[in-house]
């Protein structure tokens, strides 16, 4: 995908709708600590249960060696795989502000925020001057029997403008767009 142009919103703009801001994440990579936790927690996964196939698997019986390597994939996906990925993804992100919607095209898929539905916004900034805006917020569900939080950053009524240049002109460009008629 390329960023030069960003003919994706075309399609999501109507004729008395104009852009007020457009941009892409930055190429740094920026990893929150939940990022870092995940990601430390994979590795100990993965090379516990690594060890305990390389251990057992001359010995083992035929079920250790089924589940072991899936306990390996299934720890690798969702640990360290799903950081990949969502830093991957930055890479092929790009947003639009117009006077009525944020467009946001992650991958191969668009979605939209419309001005009249918009959440709670979230600002987080560095000193450098970027960093990113959180729509919504996240909804944690607490188990009765366990006492266990269970959140999602990826949860549907979350929309994230991640990692821009400059954070406080995508914050304008918001309030720009929330004023505009």
């Amino acid at each position: 995908m390329t960023f030069d142009d960003y003919d994706f919103a075309k399609p999501y703009i109507s004729g008395d709708e104009y852009i007020i801001w457009q941009g892409r994440p930055q190429k740094k990579i920026r990893f929150s600590m939940q990022d870092i936790l995940l990601f430390a927690f994979g590795l100990v996964w993965c090379a516990l249960v690594a060890s305990a196939l390389y251990k057992s698997w001359p010995t083992g019986d035929t079920m250790t060696k089924i589940m072991l390597p899936f306990m390996l994939v299934f720890g690798f996906s969702f640990t360290i795989g799903q950081t990949i990925f969502s830093k991957v993804m930055l890479f092929k992100t790009a947003y639009v502000i117009t006077t009525r919607k944020i467009i946001r095209k992650r991958g191969k898929s668009i979605d939209t925020l419309e001005k009249d539905n918009m959440p709670e916004m979230r600002v987080k900034a560095y000193p450098d001057g970027s960093g990113s805006i959180r729509f919504g917020y996240l909804e944690t569900r607490s188990s009765r029997n366990r006492g266990v939080s269970i959140s999602s950053r990826d949860n549907p009524g979350i929309f994230n403008i991640e990692n821009v240049d400059s954070v406080a002109k995508v914050q304008q460009a918001v309030y720009k767009m929330l004023e505009s008629e």
